[in-house]
């Protein structure tokens, strides 16, 4: 049994979702951030388990105190959330498309919903270009309330942390790890639920959405909306945003009903792949629908050329992968091919640092943001890990190279023949070499579409109003 399954089948056992701190549930909150530092994940290299300014620096908290004043400050002079059909947890998913600041997941419904934008976090500078309402009185009080709890020691629940300090020893011998901060974590999750409903109750007033879109649900001020939505009947809808599956314990439960409340009652995958592999919990329902910027993106470069001898990196926190690449790039050289490493954006500013064998190596890095999909038509082959970037690579036609520390998350790719696993520089040179002699390969359309619907926007346009009908 994976680690994975191990550890929901721990918080089943144990009835994690149950228990409550000063009354408040708080399990669905932290359990993201367990299972990470069970695993060994640095969360600063994970976007999806978002409490993480709960443990800056004291100098990083004051300017975000600052910041949150600010927000507040601008707030008031900013019109009130109006009455829409829906109500759009932006998230702030913007890239430059064609020279135009685009939320590739919300943009292209727009105009066909009657739509209200809001921030459940604070995002002051997008907030106030976009001129949206946002939590940043709630912010305060949030911030406020987290101070007096440690001066005060209030929202202390005595008997919950000698729970916290058992289930602690208990998950060092299942695991083999002490997880850090929990019974910290599990008093700043009640604090935070408790501030920032009474936004979020204030907001679904305002607004009286039919449903609410997010573009994903595992956020701590994320769950309290959905929580408030879901007790006034309003529908969450959630539209897929990366790499989700049987390895990702955000969509995977064994404890179903337990977890319910807390979690969207849609969610709008990218394709049939990705609906067959999570499970989710009761009242919860995956439905295919496609990928509005994928479907966008390849069919307006359409008449992009591939250039045969072109191979591109696609970089995501994974060291052996960088060593391959400062291995390859030498003899990709000697055979006539060109090697480019594209960077994940949360590594460009810092990848000198974190791969100083790459910067020293000279190889071309692109660490700025670029139309991701001009590399995946216009590259033979692609090269990487485990991520959604490269079964958009497959779902675009091209080779696909996945490397070996990545097969507990693509296996299945792998066996279906639509990527080459590799684990040496010299074994991916072989792969290359061998593919660019087959002149038998052909596009595997039914893969493609298994992969990413067809329609994306036809397809999700149909099913939001059916569920706000």
């Amino acid at each position: 049994m994976d680690i994975l399954e191990r550890f929901l089948q721990f918080e089943k056992d144990n009835d994690l979702f149950s228990r409550a701190y000063c009354g408040e549930h708080y399990w669905h909150f932290i359990r993201f951030g367990v299972y990470h530092q069970i695993r060994g994940i640095n969360e600063s290299e994970d976007d999806s388990y978002d409490n993480s300014w709960m443990k800056s620096s004291s100098q990083e908290k004051i300017k975000k105190f600052l910041r949150i004043v600010l927000c507040a400050v601008k707030m008031l002079f900013m019109k009130s959330p109006k009455k829409a059909d829906i109500l759009v947890n932006d998230q702030n998913t913007y890239i430059n498309i064609d020279g135009i600041r685009t939320n590739v997941f919300i943009d292209p419904l727009e105009k066909f919903f009657d739509m209200q934008h809001a921030y459940i976090s604070v995002n002051y500078k997008t907030n106030l270009v976009r001129k949206y309402p946002n939590s940043s009185t709630a912010m305060l009080k949030l911030f406020v309330a987290l101070f007096l709890s440690k001066v005060l020691n209030i929202y202390d629940d005595i008997k919950e942390e000698i729970f916290l300090d058992t289930l602690n020893d208990t998950i060092n011998c299942e695991f083999g790890t002490k997880i850090k901060h929990l019974k910290a974590e599990a008093r700043n999750s009640i604090i935070l639920s408790k501030t920032i409903s009474v936004y979020a109750k204030k907001l679904l007033k305002k607004v009286q959405p039919k449903a609410i879109l997010t573009k994903h649900h595992y956020n701590g001020r994320v769950f309290v909306l959905t929580n408030e939505a879901k007790r006034l009947g309003i529908p969450v809808i959630e539209l897929q945003h990366g790499m989700i599956g049987l390895k990702h314990a955000a969509y995977n439960f064994i404890d179903t009903a337990a977890s319910a409340p807390y979690f969207p009652d849609y969610i709008l995958t990218y394709g049939n792949y990705w609906t067959d592999n999570i499970r989710l919990p009761q009242g919860s329902k995956a439905i295919t629908a496609g990928y509005l910027y994928s479907d966008d993106r390849i069919k307006k470069l359409a008449e992009i050329k591939r250039q045969k001898k072109a191979v591109f990196f696609y970089s995501n926190f994974n060291l052996s992968l960088i060593d391959v690449l400062v291995s390859f790039h030498d003899i990709a050289k000697s055979n006539g091919y060109t090697v480019v490493c594209k960077m994940h954006p949360r590594e460009y500013a810092n990848w000198k640092t974190y791969y100083p064998s790459l910067y020293r190596a000279g190889i071309q890095v692109i660490d700025t943001p670029v139309d991701i999909y001009e590399l995946f038509l216009s590259g033979t082959h692609h090269v990487g890990a485990g991520s959604t970037t490269m079964l958009e690579a497959i779902a675009t036609h091209g080779h696909v190279h996945i490397h070996s520390s990545a097969r507990i998350y693509l296996d299945d790719m792998l066996q279906l023949g639509a990527a080459k696993e590799f684990t040496t520089a010299e074994e991916l040179m072989d792969n290359i070499l061998l593919l660019d002699c087959d002149a038998s390969f052909q596009k595997n359309n039914e893969i493609a579409d298994y992969l990413f619907e067809p329609n994306a926007l036809e397809n999700q346009i149909d099913i939001i109003k059916r569920i706000i009908s």
